[in-house]
């Protein structure tokens, strides 16, 4: 075997160098005096494997009895698994309509069934050498593990190969730690789409970093960003940015960038197309739909294909570099005004076509709608656990690359690579202002900026200027990558999830599920308890928290919020059979007729039903 060794030179240097060659690309991260490339892929495999075994161990050590998690899971994942269950009972593969919710008609779903095949697929699997709830337990622990164990591979090769085995190693320890993925999305029994459409995402980052052929980076990336917006459109931002850089690139690296570019634009454009085709059912191909996958999201990749065959065969022979950028930036204004009128109804997002009263109560009461002001002044813990360590370690990293560049220690790989996360972390910090959940945005870049960039003044620290760079180093892996496991014991007081803490004390699984005792009917409850009524018991429900149908959302707000008219009223037009309350549980300040009734007060037209969970209150007309 061929050993390429990189020597320090005999005068100490100031910090960690990279390696010259492209190919390579690796960082001598240590200052050590010799780094051979096996000695380091070597450690990078350790590093990864004990990874996955953690991965495996923490999947192991969670696991509760089937259904246990149901108390603190989120709605999606709850819905995910009605999804699955449909399918599996025979439900067709276009038809992603629940129909227990919000009866007879159903609510429409706007997910897609590619993610429901692969857990059924799993839990089908299982069933063959278990009975089908412990099948569907096992399932939901190995799915987002595997997720999770994919994107830990790939995020450790990807570094190490372009930012060195210190960085992959820190990388990883922060893709594990950070709790938008480790302890978020990615967590067992987290069966939601986020964590694929995450996973793809980073896959199409880390084909903009890695080196090698621009064919292969391009059509791996986009047929990965086709995959992402075909299970949900809130990727859609980040797409758009790989894009724009892709193109950027031509204007001051053409050898390779305009190749990588149209593969990437035709992978995306017709991968989208075909899952399209996938997933929808042909009556419903020419319906524009704006919260999935749809005829102006195809208009769209499609015109970046075209834009992106211009560009390549037109803008980037061109000498000049400002005649370039001008010919490129002329060629995207007019593709976009082409393009426009197909995309304009959904511009304001999928809430366009709600109520304006939907729409309030959706950035005032849905806790990943609210923007990181108004999470800060609500007191929830998120922007400390989610966006103050992507803010830290993006800051870090950038800081960290200018002082390299201005020491002369940088490559060309390294500056792309640094470049291009950062423009991702930036995204998602910037995106978290608007909504909380768009700090996904920044998740491919989050784990990798950190890694470097704690990993850049550990390095410095070793090259001999003492004490304060190592309480510095200290001081940044705390920030960056610790900071989350110490934020419980300074949280302040207070949560921007008001209604799913109160429900939080009902919404076990062993209270919910003395509800199936009672005659089967339709039961009107908050927003947070419909799902879990909907898995844990023959009853129909009437909210959850989900836009397809307003009714829906207002049906988990408005009543609980309303006087004793109000809510009678609510009773009448909803049809309900049941109303389901936390027993000494408030809402509304006390203030509604539900919060009276939960703390006491009783009315002539409602009786209490006896023989449930005394943590539940369940009430029925009298005057039926």
């Amino acid at each position: 075997m061929l050993t390429i060794t990189t020597r320090r030179a005999h005068a100490p240097t100031p910090g960690p160098r990279v390696a010259a060659d492209g190919a390579a690309g690796r960082a001598t991260l240590d200052g050590s005096a010799v780094a051979t490339a096996p000695v380091e892929g070597r450690i990078l495999w350790i590093v990864i494997a004990v990874a996955l075994v953690t991965i495996v161990a923490r999947a192991a050590f969670l696991a509760v009895e089937p259904l246990a998690w149901v108390g603190a899971a989120d709605n999606d994942d709850i819905m995910r698994l009605l999804s699955v269950r449909a399918f599996l009972d025979g439900q067709g593969w276009f038809d992603m309509r629940q129909y227990r919710l919000l009866p007879p008609d159903g609510l429409d779903m706007h997910w897609s069934r590619y993610i429901d095949a692969g857990i059924a697929g799993l839990i089908a699997l299982v069933s063959m050498v278990a009975d089908p709830l412990q099948a569907e337990n096992v399932a939901l622990l190995v799915w987002p593990t595997l997720v999770l164990a994919a994107l830990v591979v790939l995020t450790g090769l990807a570094v190490g190969r372009t930012l060195g085995t210190r960085a992959a190693t820190l990388a990883i320890l922060s893709l594990l730690l950070w709790p938008v993925i480790g302890f978020g999305t990615f967590a067992p029994y987290r069966i939601d789409h986020h964590n694929v459409q995450i996973l793809m995402v980073s896959v199409m980052v880390l084909c903009l970093i890695e080196p090698g052929r621009p064919v292969r980076l391009g059509l791996w990336g986009g047929l990965a960003a086709a995959l992402s917006l075909a299970v949900g459109l809130e990727m859609l931002p980040v797409i758009a940015l790989a894009g724009v850089i892709l193109a950027l690139r031509i204007l001051w690296a053409p050898a390779g960038a305009p190749t990588q570019l149209v593969a990437f634009s035709l992978a995306l454009c017709l991968g989208s197309l075909v899952l399209f085709v996938g997933q929808t059912a042909p009556a419903l191909w020419g319906l524009p739909r704006c919260d999935q996958l749809s005829p102006p999201y195809l208009a769209l990749t499609g015109m970046a294909a075209v834009v992106s065959l211009v560009i390549a065969r037109f803008v980037a022979p061109v000498a000049s570099p400002v005649v370039r950028a001008g010919a490129l930036a002329g060629v995207s204004v007019l593709a976009f005004a082409v393009v426009y009128p197909l995309l304009a109804p959904c511009l304001q997002g999928p809430y366009a076509n709600l109520p304006a009263e939907a729409q309030a109560l959706i950035h005032a009461r849905i806790t990943e709608a609210i923007g990181l002001w108004s999470s800060i002044e609500r007191g929830s813990p998120a922007p400390v656990r989610l966006v103050l360590p992507a803010l830290l370690g993006a800051a870090l990293a950038g800081a960290m690359l200018a002082v390299r560049m201005r020491a002369g220690q940088t490559t060309g790989i390294e500056r792309r690579a640094v470049g291009t996360l950062l423009a991702f972390a930036v995204l998602g910090v910037a995106g978290s202002l608007g909504q909380m959940r768009m700090i996904y945005f920044a998740a491919p870049a989050v784990p990798a900026l950190t890694g470097y960039g704690v990993a850049m003044l550990m390095g410095s620290a070793a090259g001999g200027r003492g004490a304060v760079r190592s309480l510095a180093s200290v001081a940044a892996l705390v920030a960056t990558i610790f900071l989350p496991l110490l934020d419980a014991r300074f949280r302040p007081s207070g949560t921007a999830d008001e209604d799913r803490i109160l429900a939080g004390k009902c919404r076990s699984s062993d209270a919910l599920v003395t509800l199936s005792a009672l005659p089967k009917g339709v039961v009107l409850s908050s927003l947070n308890l419909g799902a879990p009524i909907l898995l844990l018991t023959p009853h129909d429900a009437l909210a959850a928290p989900y836009h397809r149908d307003p009714d829906a959302l207002l049906n988990g707000i408005v009543p609980f919020e309303a006087d004793e008219a109000g809510l009678q009223k609510a009773m009448d037009r909803t049809g309900a059979t049941y109303l389901l309350l936390c027993r000494d549980q408030k809402i509304a300040d006390g203030a509604s007729q539900a919060d009276r009734l939960s703390l006491g007060e009783t009315v002539g037209w409602l009786e209490p039903v006896p023989d449930v969970d005394p943590r539940l209150l369940v009430l029925r007309r009298t005057d039926r």
